[in-house]
């Protein structure tokens, strides 16, 4: 097998996992909040990956997380930080 296929064999698995997991879903007003309430996220080692935030018809924005641990903590921990700005589901 050569370097290049073993690399992107092992960059795949990777991916892989970090995709593993416990997935939840953030919401809020504005992209700014959803934006905030990720690196705050990310800074206390609580998400593994993240889509990109997007509107919808109402113009609240969302994204789907990929975090670890468990969900009732991670939305006692958003909403201890966030209250009503960002809302776990």
């Amino acid at each position: 097998m050569s370097h290049v296929m073993l690399t992107e064999l092992v960059r795949a698995s990777l991916t892989d996992i970090l995709n593993e997991g416990k997935s939840a879903r953030l919401s809020g007003q504005n992209q700014a909040d959803i934006a905030y309430a990720l690196n705050w996220l990310r800074l206390n080692k609580v998400l593994k990956n993240a889509s990109s935030i997007t509107a919808d018809d109402s113009g609240r924005h969302h994204v789907t997380i990929k975090f670890k641990g468990n969900k009732n903590a991670l939305i006692d921990k958003v909403r201890s930080r966030f209250g009503t700005f960002v809302k776990v589901t």
